[in-house]
């Protein structure tokens, strides 16, 4: 909340906590459950969309039953692919290393 608050502010999170009351960070805290208005939220509300407009118009009765669920975006769905990335280069790095090694002695 601390981050959200301070970003929306234009403020660091160090400044907000110094210069924002326990009382005022209570009420930022309410406004924000009464607000569902948030940008970072825009990917659960665009899911939303997608989910009613499936289930009112293209679901057939045999279909298995959609959840929100899969209308969200995996934001971690690459990270393995990017694990694979980071360990090639790694794997470069070394092997540039062992050549440069060999360079050295040969």
């Amino acid at each position: 909340m601390w981050f959200r608050l301070a970003r929306q502010l234009g403020m660091s999170v160090r400044r907000a906590q110094e210069e924002i009351s326990s009382t005022e960070f209570m009420e930022w805290i309410a406004y924000e459950r009464l607000d569902p208005g948030d940008p970072e939220r825009g990917d659960f509300r665009t899911a939303n969309i997608c989910f009613w407009i499936h289930r009112q118009y293209l679901s057939k009765p045999d279909q298995k039953k959609q959840k929100i669920q899969d209308y969200l975006i995996d934001f971690d769905t690459h990270k393995e692919e990017l694990d694979d990335i980071e360990q090639g280069k790694q794997n470069t790095a070394n092997l540039m290393a062992m050549l440069g090694k060999v360079q050295k002695n040969g």
